[in-house]
């Protein structure tokens, strides 16, 4: 019959230095210390290892923990939909009596701006890109006629280009930009050929806005 020879695995014994029983401890607490994740939350977990995390659903993103003691880090973007909505949000973090730590980030939706915190509960734009659009309108009794920028804020900066689509007197026109509001851009459309206020015409524009 063939041979067998039996193997037995040795566990370290209390005698043995420096092998023995402390090298086991260091290696459970090796295992406690790994992070993990700490689940959905409205307020941060305690008994913490660094490296955990965990979804916190006042602030709306996976938050990791940067030390044992409590210190926090955003690990994902925050996004909001619309300025109502960033507003909203800065208001209930605010209410919870949370404070977002300096570069965390929030993402616009409806104008792809990526705003960040300084330090506080106060954000600034980190990526300003420009809305533009073409608008065809008709202008009012005043020569008025107004612009839809859709920023959700009032901009910074706007400008308009006329759009000639003929040659008439009623196309051939010059445009200038009015009162910027947080949803409109407002025009003064003007005839050329007499510098009179270019009035119930339809006129198209090209157009910018700056957040």
């Amino acid at each position: 019959m063939p041979s067998t020879t039996r193997q037995s695995i040795r566990y370290p014994a209390s005698s043995d230095s420096p092998n023995g029983p402390q090298q086991m401890l260091n290696l459970a607490s090796d295992v406690d210390a790994r992070p993990s994740w700490r689940g959905v939350a409205s307020a941060y977990p305690g008994n913490i290892a660094v490296g955990d995390t965990f979804y916190h659903m006042t602030l709306r993103c996976t938050m990791r923990a940067m030390t044992t003691g409590g210190s926090w880090k955003q690990a994902d973007i925050v996004f909001v939909t619309d300025a109502a909505d960033r507003v909203s949000y800065l208001a209930s973090v605010t209410a919870a009596g949370l404070t977002l730590h300096e570069g965390f980030l929030v993402w616009q939706d409806d104008t792809n701006i990526l705003y960040a915190s300084s330090g506080g509960n106060t954000l600034v734009t980190v990526q300003a890109q420009p809305t533009r659009g073409t608008a065809t309108l008709t202008t009012d009794a005043s020569g008025l006629a107004y612009i839809n920028h859709g920023l959700g804020a009032t901009p910074a900066q706007a400008t308009l280009t006329p759009v000639y689509t003929n040659d008439t007197v009623s196309q051939v026109f010059k445009a200038t930009r009015g009162t910027l509001t947080s949803t409109q851009i407002q025009l003064v459309a003007f005839r050329t050929d007499t510098s009179s206020r270019l009035v119930n015409t339809q006129v198209v524009l090209d157009w910018v806005a700056w957040p």
